[in-house]
């Protein structure tokens, strides 16, 4: 990564272990973007959280197929605290810290245009049958 003014920083990492693989955490709070990529034996995904535009994609590389939601701010953490309650998580043994379970309605129509969403999840969702999902609001 580079800033404006052409100087190199490096976005943080965390490496997270899950049960038969790992999770891997990578914030860049400069364009206020994270990305959790899931690397387990069964299922992998990848995930793209769009702090500036609001909205989250996530691929589910199994169906080959991007799924995009806007982001509910307050439910969502801070971009600033993922890394800590990552580290949290990681630290509780066989248990899963889960805050609020958040059910999604998916949209039959695809998206066309992936341009609005971001670039991140522009990259993440190119080429991929892309749907719109909503918060279950029961």
């Amino acid at each position: 990564f580079q800033n404006v003014k052409g100087v190199k920083r490096q976005p943080i990492y965390r490496r997270i272990s899950v049960g038969t693989g790992y999770q891997i955490l990578t914030i860049d709070s400069e364009t206020l973007v994270a990305v959790v990529e899931d690397k387990t034996t069964t299922e992998s995904w990848k995930t793209v959280l769009n702090y500036d535009t609001g909205y989250i994609a996530s691929r589910v590389v199994s169906e080959n197929v991007c799924y995009i939601s806007r982001m509910d701010r307050v439910v969502m953490p801070a971009l600033s605290s993922i890394a800590v309650l990552a580290e949290e998580s990681k630290n509780v043994k066989g248990e899963r810290v889960v805050s609020r379970n958040i059910r999604y309605v998916i949209s039959n129509r695809r998206i066309r245009d992936l341009s609005s969403y971001g670039s991140e999840i522009y990259s993440l969702c190119r080429g991929l049958t892309t749907y719109m999902a909503y918060e279950d609001q029961q």
